[in-house]
């Protein structure tokens, strides 16, 4: 123990002088060139808080944690721990390497966006190519790392088992994190990744019939935020263009530059699940805070930095401020959550679902397949670790992953209505 001291004070020491004169020479440098992924209604507002934060962030640590957010290390540090703790498994059980690196029936690293990390991993459902066996939906997933880590590797044999119960095909879509993207850009990753499937190359890699039986988008802890805030852009933005007679459109959505109404479709998924989510994010920073990680974490640089700007990135506000045409096109949701989360508490999907409730009544709309699940002994990502590091026990994952089969199963069975 005493060595790791001396040999992490010897770091901070050597770091801490490089790190300082990047912060007073650059400060928030890196995060003005994210200001095109900003709608411009609220670019002013964008800077304007970078600008504020360089010039409140006077205290050396809070300086040095700042930069450390911003070049990428809380990023690689998260990563490399991950990994760490996959080879220190993969000791132990062997079966770990071939199921990451030989994995069979998938296809891994397709292209959906101009972005290096815009990579998706394909593993494909059992009996699939059966012509006489009814066609299952895809599944979208998305991990989380607190919008700024994680990688789709680590997520393999979590697919493999998730398809396994569902007997669909899961799709795990890698994304840039922060800093190479703020929340509107992980965002806008989603929308890209639903695009994709409906094209022709995403037809042809998951199949005809698979993509008609239905897209559902799946995301854990920050990936359910940036899930569900790209499917309820796509609603409203569908709903302002079939109802919009002059003018130019402004859509929620970025990656659109003079979208039809077929195109805009083609963004909104037919479901989504949304696992142990973040869905207001104000409300999330004051609990960072009261855990004293507000200023480790990527969530303030990438979802803007202010108040104002967290409530434009919060689904659960978007909610509240979405038309009732809007609403009506938000497809069916599924919301499950641990009751022992001490990263995103549980009240984090309880207060989304009531928003739900309140907005489709208010909407006049009642799909029925809204489905709510709190779960009592479930930690944060428990269902996520004990399935990627194949411990003998997966108690999470055995509770979590029938749910998600009966939520596929109502919504298949709804669109063959």
């Amino acid at each position: 123990m005493s060595k790791a001291r001396t040999w992490a004070k010897f770091l901070l020491v050597v770091s801490a002088p490089v790190l300082l004169c990047y912060s007073l020479t650059t400060p928030a440098r890196h995060r003005r060139l994210l200001a095109n992924e900003v709608p411009e209604r609220l670019r002013p507002l964008y800077m304007s808080t970078l600008e504020n934060d360089g010039a409140e962030e006077s205290n050396l640590l809070t300086r040095v944690l700042d930069v450390a957010r911003n070049a990428g290390v809380v990023k690689r540090l998260s990563d490399l721990s991950a990994v760490a703790s996959g080879l220190s498994t993969a000791v132990g059980k062997p079966e770990m390497i071939g199921e990451y690196f030989r994995p069979e029936n998938v296809l891994l690293d397709l292209q959906y966006g101009n972005a290096t990390e815009h990579r998706l991993d394909v593993i494909y459902r059992e009996g699939r190519q059966t012509t006489h066996r009814r066609p299952r939906p895809v599944l979208l997933f998305f991990h989380g790392g607190a919008w700024g880590s994680g990688t789709k590797l680590f997520y393999r044999s979590f697919a493999r088992r998730l398809s396994n119960v569902t007997q669909c095909t899961v799709v795990v879509c890698g994304y840039p994190t922060y800093p190479l993207a703020t929340a509107w850009g992980q965002a806008s990753s989603v929308a890209l990744a639903t695009k994709w499937a409906r094209s022709r190359e995403g037809r042809a890699a998951l199949g005809d019939r698979e993509v008609e039986a239905g897209l559902i988008v799946c995301g854990h802890s920050s990936g359910g935020h940036i899930t569900s805030l790209s499917t309820l852009w796509a609603a409203e933005d569908l709903a302002r263009a079939e109802n919009q007679t002059e003018g130019d459109l402004v859509t929620k959505h970025m990656i659109h530059a003079s979208p039809s109404l077929h195109e805009l479709s083609t963004v909104l998924p037919d479901a989504f699940v949304g696992v142990a989510g973040v869905y207001d994010i104000r409300t999330h920073y004051v609990y960072e805070e009261s855990r004293g990680v507000a200023d480790i974490s990527p969530m303030k640089p990438a979802c803007g930095g202010s108040p104002e700007l967290f409530d434009e990135l919060s689904p659960r506000q978007e909610l509240r401020r979405m038309s009732a045409e809007g609403v009506r096109r938000v497809p069916p949701i599924l919301l499950i959550h641990g009751a022992d989360d001490a990263v995103v508490p549980s009240t984090s999907s309880h207060s989304m679902n009531v928003a739900l409730a309140l907005a489709r009544s208010r909407a006049g709309v009642e799909t029925g397949l809204d489905m709510y699940l709190h779960l009592d002994d479930v930690g944060h990502a428990d269902f996520v670790t004990e399935i990627a590091f194949m411990e003998d026990e997966t108690p999470a994952a055995d509770r979590i992953f029938p749910v998600i089969k009966s939520f596929v199963d109502a919504v298949a069975a709804n669109g063959l209505e």
